[in-house]
Parts: structure tokens; C-alpha cells; sequence
């Protein structure tokens, strides 16, 4: 649980990400990197704010998709209707 914590604290810290430009010089990705930062810190608050006999069922979540889609599917309701 602390290694996902952890992680995801790191990356929504926005650490540099770079491309490979002309010329073979290093080029900060500034798309990827606020993604990373926004879904780091999605992914944070989402396991923080869940319950500790959930996380196992998360342990293997990437992204914030990842852990809400497998959050939606352990709680959703079969409808009969």
C-alpha cells in the first residue's frame, strides 16, 4: 500500500519527462507531464481515501481509470430490471 502511495506522490510532483528532439537533445514533454501529475494525484487521493480491506483489489492499478473502473466494478449493483 505505501509503495502505490508513495509513487503516486512522486509523479504528481510533475518530475520532468523528455522527448528526444532534433539534434539528439532532451525536450520536455509538457503534455505528459501534467498528465502524469494530474493522474498521480487522482491516483493518491482515490487510495487514500479508500478503505484498507479494498486495496488489495487495487494493487495492480496504473492509473486513476484503472483504480475507478476496478472501484466501480467491486461496487455496482446487477440490476434485474
Amino acid at each position: 500500500m505505501r509503495k502505490h502511495h508513495v509513487t503516486f506522490a512522486i509523479e504528481s510532483l510533475a518530475l520532468p519527462q523528455y522527448l528526444l528532439g532534433d539534434g539528439n537533445t532532451r525536450v520536455v514533454n509538457h503534455g505528459f507531464v501534467s498528465y502524469k501529475q494530474q493522474d498521480s494525484a487522482l491516483c493518491y487521493w482515490l487510495l487514500a481515501s479508500i478503505g484498507s480491506s479494498i486495496f488489495p483489489s487495487l494493487i495492480s492499478c496504473r492509473t486513476a481509470l484503472d483504480i475507478w473502473e476496478k472501484i466501480q466494478s467491486l461496487f455496482s449493483v446487477s440490476s434485474t430490471t
